[in-house]
């Protein structure tokens, strides 16, 4: 019996979640950005050390997972870095 098995489904689950995740980034980008937004406003607003600490590990999380995610997707531009920044 092969180590692997036991978990193998979760292996299946979590490739096919990110999967969904990178496919849908447009769905994804905006709500993440709202998250982080109302994570920083509540941190703010209140002075709970509970709500700062989990602020404070959840921020960079959340800005990490938005960096993964675009650079992850399969979308691919047309446009060159000639093109859209030096004046011709």
């Amino acid at each position: 019996m092969g180590g692997n098995d036991k978990y193998s489904n979760v292996s299946l689950i979590s490739e096919s979640f990110t999967k969904s995740i990178l496919m849908n980034y447009k769905k994804w980008l905006p709500w993440i950005f709202i998250a982080f937004i109302l994570l920083l406003t509540m941190m703010w607003a209140t002075e709970s050390e509970i709500l700062i600490g989990i602020g404070i590990i959840l921020a960079p999380f959340l800005l990490v997972w938005q960096a993964y995610i675009i650079l992850k997707s399969d979308e691919k531009t047309e446009d060159t870095f000639d093109d859209k920044w030096y004046e011709k």
